[in-house]
């Protein structure tokens, strides 16, 4: 697969957009040039992962078409080189609202699974009980006792996030 039909990935594409930007380039401009090559959202992450390493926007030169005029800052593009190939830290607001949403809804998953574990092994030892399976009906309830406490603990750590 040559380079131009495969998709570059956000470090690749950041490290382009420096390039473009060591002259001074359009945001619009910057869409224009590597749009055969990505994903808008995958452009815009380079160049906010491009801010992390010298790229900067200048006011006074942004244009109404062509959008954001950015430029490098040389002495910090050079400094951070060595961190450039590093994980990509970028976020956008929406994927951390919807990370902790997923998250929360977890937290509520778990907490409700350890409490209905709990409700079925008592279940199965009083049914045991009433079957005269005593040591099993035993070990029922204590495990269901167990499962109970666990989930008592997960309520009461849980609380401080969930609110409902």
């Amino acid at each position: 697969m040559s380079s131009i039909t495969r998709r570059l990935s956000v470090p690749e594409l950041s490290r382009q957009v420096l390039e473009m930007a060591k002259t001074g380039v359009y945001r619009e401009s910057i869409f224009v040039a590597l749009q055969p090559l990505s994903t808008k959202k995958n452009i815009r992450l380079a160049i906010a992962h491009a801010k992390q390493f010298g790229l900067h926007s200048v006011a006074e030169l942004r244009d109404e078409a062509l959008g954001t005029y950015y430029q490098v800052d040389l002495a910090q593009y050079h400094a951070s080189q060595g961190a450039f190939d590093g994980p990509v830290a970028v976020e956008t607001p929406t994927d951390a609202i919807q990370l902790a949403t997923d998250l929360l809804q977890a937290m509520r998953w778990l907490v409700r699974l350890s409490l209905v574990g709990a409700i079925a092994l008592a279940m199965l030892g009083i049914t045991a009980e009433y079957m005269n399976h005593r040591g099993l009906s035993g070990g029922l309830l204590l495990s269901a006792l167990c499962i109970g406490g666990i989930w008592q603990l997960q309520r009461q750590i849980a609380s401080r996030f969930l609110r409902n």
